[in-house]
């Protein structure tokens, strides 16, 4: 398991931010325990789990007296200045208080990276960081980006932020970079730059320069989703953090409940996750993880945490006969989409077939389906889940998580957006024509 991801117990009877949601799991009665395998990632977390609370008080103090050690503990440091002392449990207290005026974002590019609390004006760069923020309901506090190929589930962005130009991954060009000076000072100096560690590749020093901190976040797969929602919910300030914990819970709530369908299920469903339309995933790697937390058996035993892309016919993947192949493919919440790289409209039919070639000949062709990367991670899970085993979870269990998100987390959809009519979430062979 990644360093990163801790487990731990919390109460689950909360309230909802924003839309005042009230998540009460485990019946009328009362909460129940959820494992939250989830970090956030700000000094001050001294107990590595999902929030700052009084338990971060208590291990900085066993800390300062010897009955624990430092180095198990590194975030324990709150105003990151080398030492775990007193002046960190003050500062601790000012953060459980809501009266510190920054934090220390310990970020996946490995950086310790001081941004004013609560961050108000940002610019976030690239698909995920910006659909994680809108999630935590941060939109107010995005003021730029740089572009997207989304426009459904970007729309309050493209509705209420100023498109900088450049690239998905960069603010590239001259336009871009005097667009983002011209930001930085109709604003009063901007908070942060969020986007992720590969990304800013040309403008990474232009905004350097500039003193404006660069927070390096990658939330597009997995557990780390969940960790970068934690983290930018929480930069974001009260609203967004509680908020942010409120899909955290929900989010591991709904795996127990998975897991539990699970334990029945006696032989496991082998599977083949495939990226990009022709990239088979290896062991670790994101796609293979959700299958794998969907109760599958990975039939290719690829080492590594990314994919491997393959040529059509190649006799190696050939060799391979999954019970189902799960493609993983971006797309927005709509039936169409645009395409990210052509920037044309695609269907799942022209899906389909530009990548027909590669599966047609191998016996679970019937057994492909693609899932929709866009949705978070415990939809995708639940999707999966129900085409591996439809007598277990039953018709329109995806539908019903994906649905719960939509309505607590994606308000901006609409009220009568219907995930099951609406958008493409999954399609697969009885979907399309041949």
């Amino acid at each position: 398991m990644d360093n990163r991801i801790i487990a731990v117990l919390v109460a689950v009877v909360l309230v909802g931010a924003g839309a005042g949601v009230y998540l009460a799991f485990g019946g009328s009665g009362g909460g129940s325990d959820v494992d939250v395998q989830a970090k956030l990632s700000i000094c001050g977390n001294a107990n590595q789990d999902y929030k700052i609370d009084n338990e971060d008080l208590k291990t900085i103090d066993d800390i300062i007296k010897g009955n624990i050690d430092a180095k198990d503990n590194p975030l324990a440091d709150a105003n990151n200045d080398g030492t775990i002392d007193e002046e960190d449990y003050k500062f601790v207290q000012s953060m459980i208080s809501k009266k510190n005026k920054y934090v220390v974002v310990y970020d996946d590019a490995k950086r310790y990276v001081k941004v004013n609390y609560p961050v108000t004006k940002s610019v976030v760069v690239g698909t995920n960081p910006i659909t994680t923020a809108i999630l935590v309901g941060a939109t107010d506090y995005m003021l730029g980006y740089s572009s997207t190929s989304y426009p459904i589930i970007h729309k309050p962005l493209i509705d209420n932020a100023k498109k900088l130009g450049g690239t998905i991954t960069d603010l590239n060009t001259d336009e871009a970079l005097q667009n983002f000076s011209k930001l930085d000072t109709d604003c009063g100096g901007l908070d942060v730059v969020i986007a992720l560690p590969s990304y800013l590749k040309k403008s990474a020093s232009f905004i350097e320069k500039a003193e404006i901190p660069i927070v390096k976040l990658d939330p597009r797969y997995g557990w780390d989703s969940i960790t970068g929602a934690l983290t930018m919910g929480y930069m974001y300030g009260e609203k967004c953090e509680k908020r942010a914990q409120d899909f955290a819970v929900y989010t591991f709530k709904t795996l127990d409940q998975i897991n539990e369908k699970l334990e029945k299920i006696s032989t496991k469903k082998t599977y083949l996750a495939v990226a990009a339309g022709n990239n088979i995933g290896q062991l670790n790697s994101a796609y293979n993880k959700v299958c794998d937390y969907a109760g599958g058996s990975p039939i290719a035993q690829l080492p590594g945490n990314s994919a491997e892309e393959i040529e059509i016919g190649s006799e190696g993947y050939k060799n391979y006969n999954p019970d189902h192949i799960i493609s993983f493919r971006t797309l927005d919440y709509s039936i169409d989409w645009t395409h990210a790289v052509s920037g044309k409209v695609t269907t799942p039919q022209m899906e389909w077939d530009s990548y027909k070639a590669y599966w047609s000949d191998m016996p679970c062709y019937k057994d492909l389906t693609y899932i929709n990367l866009a949705m978070p991670v415990i939809a995708q899970i639940a999707y999966v889940a129900e085409i591996f085993y439809p007598d277990t979870f039953g018709d329109g269990y995806g539908d019903k998580v994906h649905q719960y998100i939509v309505d607590h987390f994606m308000e901006y959809l609409g009220s009568d957006f219907d995930v099951s009519k609406d958008m493409t979430t999954t399609f697969g062979y009885n979907d399309v024509q041949h």
